[in-house]
């Protein structure tokens, strides 16, 4: 038996236990009503959706509400579970929780893929309800899709065809109606924009189906990487007919007709698998190393190699970063050495200046002692040690003037201030040694 054989007879067994639903957003694949890949999800365990299609709301609430399992492969392949509470279809509201409910099963797997176009081939709606398999409502399918993209946004187009539920999809299938699935092959359409709005989380899609002459428009919207939010609204060109079940005056009251509007709303959780870090970051960085749900071992190791490459590469950009810093620290640096620099400079040359000013005081002292105007000296050489304070020469005078003037303790003070800026100073210590021998005689320092 070749693999197709068991594909097909695990369809039928499964058949008689579970079914596919006919609730917006629990089929498998990323659209509402319609099958579709599920790009999104491929590298997902699996996962969980809870979803209701909401008929009538008042006296009477009638609604579609269940739950699917679905799994989608590397390679596209999806299949699922699911059980669903069918909607209550008459206006007995003492019956309104009278309802029945199905098991489902749904398969389907890219035939043919090239570039950004795939054709799909699958079957659903393998129905049991009421312990009963109704074969004749079976859906044989086969899809072509293609998606474009343009800056952040994603088109992508679905055109197919299909037998049973797949061409005509009604709420209920025991109220009458020249429509029936079981008869019809039919052909439908939808497009679905994929969106930068919340892109970190896979982006919001915007939904429009053209399905069993009735148009259906929904959204889907991520809140975290694990959940997804559905809601949207089903044959939507009859929504002046929505909650008819509860109209106000019960007279205008009617059964559920099969191409009622309804309002859907869903949730999806998606059961990450487990693996490691590094292989996570790979499959999300190099898709293109998954081929058919399989790992090509030569394009692995390329793709390892890439991905140490780009951490060396980030690691030479930071050595970059950092030498960058380095250069402008050291550009700050030589700005502040020519700023101290010229510092410098400016204060020679202004010490410069004073000296030379200082020691034109010093020369008019001299003149000045020479004449005997002992005042005007004293005067012109505290003006040049105002200027140059540390200059021995000019306290030894000031001294050799205080000693004139017949102040001996004042000259003693400046001979010893001389003496301690100039140690080597023999002149001015021989005096205070004569002065300390009393063998002093008048005397002057003329320097």
């Amino acid at each position: 038996m070749n693999k197709k054989s068991y594909i097909l007879i695990f369809i039928l067994f499964f058949g008689v236990l579970v079914s596919n639903s006919r609730v917006s957003a629990l089929r498998p694949g990323a659209l509402m009503r319609i099958s579709d890949i599920d790009k999104k999800n491929q590298n997902q365990l699996f996962t969980i959706t809870m979803a209701s299609e909401i008929t009538s709301i008042g006296d009477i609430i009638s609604h579609s509400s269940g739950f699917a399992y679905n799994k989608t492969y590397l390679n596209g392949t999806s299949f699922g579970l699911s059980y669903i509470m069918l909607p209550y279809t008459g206006i007995d509201k003492t019956e309104m929780y009278q309802t029945n409910d199905e098991f489902g099963f749904h398969f389907h797997t890219p035939l043919y893929t090239t570039g950004r176009s795939t054709i799909t081939g699958g079957v659903h709606d393998v129905l049991l309800s009421n312990d009963l398999i109704n074969v004749k409502d079976l859906s044989f399918f086969i899809n072509f899709s293609n998606t474009i993209s343009s800056a952040n946004y994603n088109l992508s187009t679905l055109i197919g065809m299909g037998t049973g539920k797949m061409a005509y999809d009604p709420h209920s299938s025991n109220s009458g109606s020249q429509n029936d699935s079981s008869s019809t092959l039919g052909l439908y359409a939808a497009f679905k924009l994929n969106t930068p709005f919340l892109k970190h989380w896979g982006g919001m899609d915007f939904i429009t189906e053209f399905v069993a002459q009735g148009i259906n428009i929904g959204l889907k919207f991520p809140v975290t990487e694990e959940y997804e939010i559905s809601l949207g609204i089903t044959h939507l060109e009859n929504l002046n007919e929505f909650s008819n079940q509860s109209s106000t005056n019960e007279d205008d009251r009617a059964p559920l007709i099969q191409d009622a509007p309804a309002l859907t709303v869903g949730i999806t959780a998606k059961i990450p698998k487990i693996r490691s870090r590094k292989t996570q970051k790979i499959s999300q960085n190099y898709p293109v190393l998954f081929i058919n749900g399989r790992v090509d071992s030569s394009l692995y190791n390329a793709g390892q190699y890439i991905y140490s490459l780009k951490d060396s590469i980030e690691i030479l950009l930071q050595d970059i970063n950092n030498v960058s810093a380095k250069n402008v620290e050291l550009k700050l640096n030589n700005h502040f050495y020519k700023d101290s620099l010229n510092n410098m400079i400016l204060n020679a040359e202004l010490n410069s200046s004073t000296q030379n000013e200082a020691m034109r005081h010093m020369s008019r002292s001299l003149r000045l002692y020479y004449q005997g105007d002992f005042q005007q000296a004293l005067s012109e050489i505290d003006n040049s040690i105002a200027l140059q304070p540390n200059i021995a020469v000019a306290y030894a005078r000031k001294g050799s003037i205080y000693y004139k003037l017949n102040q001996i303790d004042r000259a003693t003070l400046n001979w010893n201030i001389a003496l301690k800026l100039d140690p080597e100073y023999t002149e001015v210590r021989d005096m205070l040694n004569a002065l300390k021998e009393n063998k002093l005689r008048p005397v002057s320092i003329d320097n």
